[in-house]
């Protein structure tokens, strides 16, 4: 009994450490973005390269990849910090473009277009092009800040919307084909109350929550498909963004 008791807790443990490395993971998919765009237009836009906004990104490039590095080895307690540095990645990286030339930005944009680094299928990756665009047309730097800074900060929840989606989907094409159906049906009042933290949290994102807020939503939200009995979707998020470089002997929490 008590070594039946102890494997047991063992696998509620590695469970847990997998869980919060889930949504390390997840929230991570905020950084990415800024630190791909960011180093793109650092590398693009030389003749900037000394002014106060690239000094200010590059310093904040660095301190938000310290900051990622720090996640995966488990750290779940600086998301606050990591809300600070990417609005200032942010910040520094639009200003970048509205202290550009014409010339400087017309020749951005055709770059990113025979680069095909712009694709007008991905909103995220037009995040590349269109800070130089709301430049260029003399738009207000606030209103660009903002638009990007709702893209990065939707990036996790809609991704766990997307694979939840899909496992949703995936299931009801199981039960139409006899497949687990019974499952599906037992878990049918957990995805409806599921949907509605998702869809509840990407309100509160566009209502302008802080990301430590956010990011909180999104470990919430994890541990709520976690807990289902349809391992579906969790094993969708965590083909997606695991394996990471993690130690789970490191996870730390509140």
């Amino acid at each position: 009994m008590e070594r039946q008791r102890r494997r047991a807790e063992l696998r509620q443990i590695r469970s847990t450490a997998k869980t919060e490395m889930t949504i390390n993971a997840v929230n991570m998919l905020s950084i990415k973005p800024v630190l791909l765009f960011s180093a793109y237009a650092m590398a693009k836009l030389k003749t900037k390269s000394n002014s106060i906004p690239a000094k200010g990104l590059s310093r904040s490039v660095t301190k938000l990849k310290r900051l990622s590095s720090q996640m995966q080895s488990g750290d779940i307690e600086i998301y606050g910090v990591i809300g600070h540095t990417i609005t200032n990645c942010v910040k520094s990286y639009v200003d970048l473009f509205y202290e550009a030339g014409k010339e400087e930005l017309k020749g951005y944009m055709s770059g990113c277009v025979d680069e095909f680094v712009s694709n007008p299928n991905n909103s995220m990756d037009n995040m590349f092009i269109f800070p130089a665009l709301m430049a260029d047309l003399e738009k207000p730097r606030e209103e660009t800040y903002e638009t990007i800074l709702s893209e990065v900060r939707r990036k996790p929840t809609s991704f766990i919307a997307r694979h939840a989606r899909n496992a949703v989907e995936l299931s009801k094409y199981m039960e139409s084909r006899g497949i687990g159906s019974q499952q599906y049906r037992a878990t049918e009042p957990a995805i409806i109350e599921l949907m509605d933290k998702i869809i509840e949290l990407l309100h509160e994102i566009d209502m302008d929550a802080d990301y430590t807020k956010i990011a909180t939503g999104n470990g919430d939200i994890i541990r709520h498909i976690e807990s289902m009995p349809n391992k579906n979707m969790i094993g969708f998020l965590n083909s997606a963004v695991l394996p990471i470089d993690t130690n789970p002997s490191r996870i730390r929490r509140k």
